[in-house]
């Protein structure tokens, strides 16, 4: 459905490199918080004494791509309606196209079913570009306008959203125009917006109806206080560093225990046989060059062998207790801290929904 997209382009990884090694998107805390606070009001109401009926999907369907436009494009174009709608409209496109073909259509007919996925997708891609491309032209030429000012040196405070990131690594690079990391920069949008949707409502379901009775007794008394101590004013909503492991290590493994026990994708990894003589699995079947491999997520996030008892919605696996001289003596509520790989990204042979290379995208 995306004959122009290329995974192998430099783009891709140039822009992964600069946010892993310049990562600046902790500047943006406040913005974010301020967006998320707007956009959660607006969409479920802020009055204490009415109840008001909502689709739990459509709500936070709603509250994260007014965020995540943020994130990637900007305060700038993330206000733009236009592109919203345009965006939503391809996103609905290709969830289409990819129920149908990937899951609906016999193979005979999953390439023409693919050609005529394309039109509207097409249509939709175009108003996208006539809007993106502009506005990242006028980026790169600030960039240049600001280097030049500061002898060669962009402003770390401006470099914060992905958009301004494509721009900074168009702007080091010598082979790629605007033009050839559109669609790419699209794909990435897309992907990020494939995850982000089933996690947090994964999240936020497995928090109001906990999968265990245990989670409500037990858990969720500590999660409270936790979130409260920790984010109590408006200012601790604005400091990234409120939102780090080590401040929220309860919260940290409740997210974590929900990306096993409802993983985020259905398959992990997804991967092409390059290798010219194929390659043998370890049971001994020979998988031939250009076939694809996977490994259903669920299957590997409840296997036994990599998590006791892994039918159990349990956060507590991700920590361990913090002892202190007051806990030795029987005082004190119980503290606990994050295991080595308690960390919401941390990568494992168990959990692979994050990586490294291009796994990593």
């Amino acid at each position: 459905m995306f004959p122009s997209a290329d995974p192998g382009a430099e783009f891709i990884p140039t822009l992964v490199k600069r946010h892993m090694s310049l990562s600046r998107v902790d500047a943006m805390q406040g913005i974010i918080a301020r967006e998320m606070k707007r956009s959660t009001d607006a969409t479920l109401g802020t009055s204490l004494e009415e109840w008001n009926e909502v689709g739990l999907l459509d709500a936070v369907g709603s509250i994260l791509t007014k965020v995540g436009h943020v994130i990637y494009f900007g305060p700038e174009l993330a206000e733009d309606k236009e592109l919203a709608g345009v965006l939503k409209a391809m996103g609905n496109w290709a969830a289409m196209g990819g129920l149908v073909i990937g899951q609906l259509s016999p193979a005979i007919f999953r390439t023409p079913l693919g050609y005529l996925f394309r039109l509207p997708l097409g249509y939709y891609a175009r108003r996208y570009k006539r809007k993106w491309e502009p506005f990242m032209k006028e980026k790169v030429r600030h960039l240049q306008q600001q280097e030049q000012q500061r002898d060669g040196l962009v402003d770390p405070a401006v470099s914060l959203d992905a958009t301004t990131g494509a721009a900074e690594a168009l702007l080091r690079s010598k082979t790629m125009t605007v033009e050839s990391i559109s669609t790419n920069f699209l794909i990435m949008y897309g992907i990020a917006s494939n995850v982000k949707l089933p996690g947090c409502l994964a999240l936020l379901l497995n928090l109001i109806c906990p999968p265990d009775e245990k989670i409500t007794t037990e858990y969720l008394p500590l999660l409270r206080r936790e979130i409260a101590s920790v984010l109590g004013s408006p200012a601790a909503w604005a400091d990234p560093d409120s939102f780090t492991p080590q401040n929220m290590p309860l919260t940290t493994a409740f997210t974590r225990e929900s990306m096993r026990y409802s993983p985020l994708v259905a398959n992990i990894p997804v991967r092409a046989v390059v290798a010219k003589e194929g390659v043998v699995l370890p049971d001994g079947t020979h998988v031939p060059l250009g076939a694809w491999l996977t490994c259903p997520a669920e299957a590997m996030t409840r296997d036994a062998r990599f998590f006791p008892e892994p039918d159990v919605f349990n956060p507590f696996r991700w920590l361990e207790p913090e002892v202190s001289g007051h806990e030795k003596e029987g005082e004190g509520e119980p503290k606990y801290k994050l295991r080595a790989d308690g960390e919401l990204t941390a990568s494992s042979e168990s959990f692979l929904f994050f990586g490294y290379g291009r796994h990593f995208w």
